[in-house]
């Protein structure tokens, strides 16, 4: 079976996952929950065409470089992530952070705030990045507005990045004025 960039990206991404605790391979027998992450995008309960197709990721992870195999005494294989795979876990655990939209606004404004040393800039690069991915706008230096409920997505990307400790979400009411500079900046998605 032939899959596309995306369908490998997403077997790529879950079999990091499943590789991220390591994984102990015996003798002519996959791992069973790296075979049901592949069995979930080909649609198929057939481990005749689900093996190859495994062994052929398995290739593909080692020579991006994400993962290690290591051939045991027991013929057996020990499979881990590489500081490029634990690197590339991370970015996935970020990309499956989203925030819900509610079907009604409270009408507050969610405050994200940070104090981030500058021998952690790498963090903070990843941290804005994250923010604008989600969509939040900058209001001042290190404080950035969203509308919408976000605080645990907030903290879960702080703490996956490793600087939870440094950052704020706060829940607050602003002047007329801001309030309808806000309310213009975030008009496509308020509703």
């Amino acid at each position: 079976m032939c899959m596309n960039n995306k369908q490998t990206r997403q077997l790529v991404s879950g079999l990091l996952k499943v590789f991220s605790i390591g994984v102990v391979v015996g003798v002519g027998v996959v791992a069973p929950n790296a075979l049901q992450v592949i069995e979930k995008y080909l649609l198929t309960g057939d481990r005749k065409r689900t093996g190859p197709e495994y062994k052929r990721l398995l290739r593909h992870m080692k020579r991006l470089n994400l993962i290690s195999i290591d051939h045991l005494a027991d013929d057996s294989v020990y499979v881990s992530l590489t500081r490029k795979g634990k690197q590339r876990l991370q970015d996935v655990y970020l990309e499956d952070v989203i925030i819900k939209t509610p079907k009604k606004w409270d009408g507050l404004w969610r405050v994200v705030s940070f104090d981030i040393p500058s021998e952690k800039r790498d963090e903070r690069n990843e941290f804005l990045i994250q923010l604008r991915r989600l969509g939040f706008i900058r209001s001042l230096q290190s404080m950035w507005v969203y509308p919408f409920p976000c605080t645990e997505e907030v903290y879960a990307i702080s703490k996956i990045i490793g600087i939870d400790k440094m950052v704020m979400v706060l829940e607050a009411k602003t002047t007329e004025d801001q309030h309808k500079k806000l309310l213009k900046s975030f008009q496509k998605i308020l509703p």
